[in-house]
């Protein structure tokens, strides 16, 4: 299954175990930091949601997902 696969199955540990590798690989990807933060935000983590969002954004400053969530979570740009 794919990260989104298993967030969206409600798996959203098994899907940042898939993507931290790839981000590795690919740290300018906006899709994968977004990914994090949507994982790390319904896991609780609001720290590390909010650090990926804001990467996501300094990527892509358009990106509506990452910045929906951010406003959710109070920590909007």
């Amino acid at each position: 299954k794919s990260a989104v696969e298993l967030f969206s199955a409600g798996q959203p540990q098994k899907a940042l175990d898939l993507i931290i590798p790839l981000l590795k690989d690919k740290p300018k990807e906006a899709i994968l930091h977004n990914i994090c933060g949507a994982c790390y935000s319904t896991l609780g983590n609001i720290k590390d949601a909010t650090l990926h969002l804001h990467d996501t954004l300094e990527i892509n400053d358009r990106h509506r997902q990452a910045k929906s969530l951010l406003n959710k979570l109070g920590e909007s740009r």
